[in-house]
């Protein structure tokens, strides 16, 4: 409720509509149990970083109305069974990993909507492409007609790190790689950003996210 009473504060100061920001609760390493306390709570869209985690967990929770989304870092050798168990991924980075899902999305005959993670750091081993990447790997998902780009996604510096300013400036490059690319249309014009975390929503929804990623914040410390 406190976290639902921030973020209501938090749109209104930015002028955003209840439904132009969606809140997907992260329940990495949480048991059910306490994900069914959430979903009784009125949550909707669940985010994990494990393909094998979701997997079990989405398969205990079967006829709860629930959206999937893949968080995390995503091996090839995952592709098929990520593009079983989730209606969005958010960290597609390399044309390797889009032809894998492409395949797997037309063999199970899945439409997944995709989230290209954009490294809006600069700093190497940071995930996510290039920006200068990013239009290639829109690009390569022509051919699979299962894979819908929808946006794109990014991690954002700490502000320890960069400050507030730092971090609003990495945001704001990743909503205008967004805008560029709807311009070019790589991307549809609904195209949404995926970014902001527990500790940095807030500016987040500042710079325009309209999906944010939140775990401890609402689902509180891990067991």
């Amino acid at each position: 409720k406190a976290f639902q009473a921030r973020l209501r504060t938090v749109r209104e100061i930015n002028s955003r509509a209840l439904e132009t920001v969606r809140v997907i609760v992260v329940t990495k390493f949480h048991p059910v149990s306490e994900m069914q306390q959430a979903i009784a709570a009125g949550v909707t869209e669940i985010g994990e970083n494990r393909v094998q985690e979701a997997a079990s967990k989405k398969s205990e929770l079967a006829g709860s109305h629930l959206r999937w989304h893949g968080i995390g870092q995503l091996q090839t050798n995952k592709a098929k069974t990520a593009i079983e168990v989730f209606d969005e991924l958010h960290g597609i980075d390399r044309i390797e990993l889009v032809d894998k899902l492409g395949r797997a999305s037309a063999e199970l005959q899945k439409t997944v909507a995709c989230y290209l993670q954009v490294n809006v750091t600069g700093k190497v081993g940071q995930g996510g492409c290039s920006l200068s990447d990013i239009p290639r790997l829109l690009d390569s998902m022509n051919g699979y007609p299962f894979l819908k780009p929808v946006g794109l996604m990014c991690i954002a510096s700490l502000e320890e790190e960069v400050g507030v300013v730092g971090i609003r400036n990495e945001f704001a490059a990743a909503r205008s790689l967004r805008d560029q690319m709807i311009t070019e249309q790589r991307l549809p014009e609904y195209a949404g950003l995926s970014m902001g975390m527990s500790g940095d929503w807030e500016y987040a929804i500042a710079e325009g996210a309209t999906l944010i990623r939140i775990g401890t914040a609402i689902m509180g410390n891990r067991s």
